[in-house]
C-alpha cells in the first residue's frame, strides 16, 4: 500500500514538474490584459551558468587587470554561445513582427526584448529558459524637487533627504 502511494505521489510530482512554466504570474497577467498585437517588455533568463571553478587555477596566475580581461572574455564567449540558438529563434520571431528591440546581455545570460503574447508563449516552450518575466518600468529614485537639489548646509542639524529616503535614520533610534 505504501509503495502504491509513493508511486502515485512521484507521478504527481513528475507531472507538475513537466507542467512548470518559465512564465511568471505577473507576466501571465500582463499578457491577459494586453491586446494580442501589442508588445510587452520582457526579460528572458537562460538556464546556463558559467562554472567559475574551471578557471580558478588560471585566475590565480594572473594580475588584477589580466584577471578582469580574462573573465570578461570567458563570460562573453560562454554566454554568446549559450544564447546562440534562442537568439536565432528570436530573430525569426522578429522577422514575423512578433518581437522587437532585442538586447542580449552576456554578463548575466539574460535577453531583453519586447514581444507579443504569441511570441512569449512560443519562447516559453524552450527547455533552455529558466524564467521569462515582465520588464516593467520602475522609478528607482524619485525625482528631485527644487528644495532637494541644492547642496546641504554644513551648519544645519537637519537630517538630509537622502538619509531619510532610505530610512537610515531608523538605526540611530536603535542606538547605532
Amino acid at each position: 500500500m505504501k509503495i502504491k502511494r509513493t508511486v502515485i505521489l512521484l507521478l504527481i510530482l513528475l507531472c507538475s514538474a513537466l507542467q512548470a512554466s518559465p512564465l511568471t504570474k505577473q507576466l501571465k497577467e500582463k499578457i491577459r490584459n494586453t491586446p494580442a498585437q501589442e508588445y510587452i517588455r520582457i526579460y528572458i533568463a537562460l538556464t546556463d551558468n558559467y562554472n567559475f571553478m574551471s578557471i580558478d587555477e588560471t585566475l590565480g596566475e594572473l594580475n588584477k587587470i589580466e584577471r578582469r580581461d580574462f573573465v570578461k572574455s570567458e563570460l562573453k564567449l560562454f554566454y554568446t554561445e549559450s544564447q546562440k540558438e534562442i537568439l536565432a529563434q528570436i530573430k525569426e520571431l522578429e522577422t514575423e513582427g512578433l518581437v522587437t528591440n532585442v538586447k542580449p546581455l552576456w554578463i548575466t545570460n539574460v535577453i531583453l526584448c519586447e514581444g507579443t503574447g504569441e511570441a512569449i508563449y512560443k519562447l516559453a516552450k524552450r527547455e533552455d529558459i529558466r524564467k521569462i518575466d515582465h520588464d516593467e518600468y520602475r522609478i528607482v529614485l524619485p525625482e528631485l524637487n527644487g528644495n532637494q537639489s541644492h547642496l546641504h548646509d554644513d551648519q544645519s542639524r537637519e537630517i538630509t533627504w537622502n538619509v531619510l529616503i532610505v530610512n537610515a535614520d531608523d538605526v540611530w533610534a536603535e542606538g547605532y
